[in-house]
């Protein structure tokens, strides 16, 4: 019974108005060329100011990601002969591998003196919460 309530309502058609037509309205885009739909406009994009810019965004994303590396951070915490398993030498490489280059750097510019570069990895990871 669905099935023939849904055919009559699919085969149904308004013709009462004068001059009305049996045939379904269409839907669909409007037609330019032959058998074509009308394409929607893009705006232009000067492409030497698109490339102007990404080549300034890659120079300052570059020029942000110099300095001292996770391995020359290393070789300095090489110096302490830290086990590898040692609380400190663990939250030593979490402090290097921050994303901002800013912990490696001032890594790299402490002397070379034992007890400063320990106290800097306590300070460092009790403020970063890595030690308590």
């Amino acid at each position: 019974m669905f099935m023939l309530t849904v055919k009559r309502l699919a085969s149904f058609h308004d013709t009462g108005l004068k001059g009305g037509s049996s045939v379904p309205p269409s839907v669909s885009a409007p037609i330019v060329d032959g058998n074509r739909p009308r394409k929607k406009s893009k705006k232009n994009i000067d492409l030497t100011d698109l490339e102007a810019d990404m080549r300034k965004a890659i120079a300052i994303f570059a020029n942000e990601n110099k300095g001292p590396t996770i391995d020359d951070c290393h070789e300095k915490l090489k110096n302490l002969e830290l086990e590898s398993t040692y609380p400190m030498f663990l939250a030593a490489f979490a402090i290097f591998s921050q994303p901002s280059n800013n912990f490696r750097e001032s890594w790299m510019t402490l002397p070379s003196n034992p007890d400063v570069m320990k106290g800097w990895i306590k300070m460092m990871a009790k403020t970063l919460g890595y030690l308590q």
